[in-house]
């Protein structure tokens, strides 16, 4: 029989420092020959670069996720409403046109009262 190997999915989303720490096997010791110390500062700045570029991309991977949680709101929000148009008119022979009637009860037309002389 195969063993079935379960994959668990892991967590993208780790905590690097903030700072990058040089590795102590990778300090320059007065000790050390030239050739070594041309190697430990090269090793030191590929590590550097490499830790830049994690962060850079952990930085944008976090705008993105928020630029898409944002986007995945405002979608569901546009689906759920639906405003009727200002220009809609009832159904039957004596709807008029510019009347607002199937907007609901914030949409009325002003009632004018009669007109008085002033006194």
């Amino acid at each position: 029989k195969k063993s079935i190997k379960k994959k668990y999915k892991t967590s993208k989303h780790t905590t690097l420092p903030t700072t990058f720490e040089v590795p102590t096997h990778l300090i320059p010791l007065d000790s050390d020959t030239a050739a070594e110390k041309n190697r430990k500062r090269r090793t030191i700045k590929a590590l550097k670069s490499k830790f830049k570029a994690r962060q850079k991309t952990i930085v944008t991977e976090e705008k993105q996720k928020s630029w898409h949680d944002f986007m995945k709101k405002s979608s569901v929000e546009k689906k759920t409403k639906k405003k009727k148009s200002i220009f809609a008119t009832e159904e039957g022979v004596h709807a008029k046109v510019g009347v607002i009637s199937g907007g609901g009860e914030a949409r009325r037309v002003t009632e004018f009262g009669e007109r008085k002389r002033h006194k």
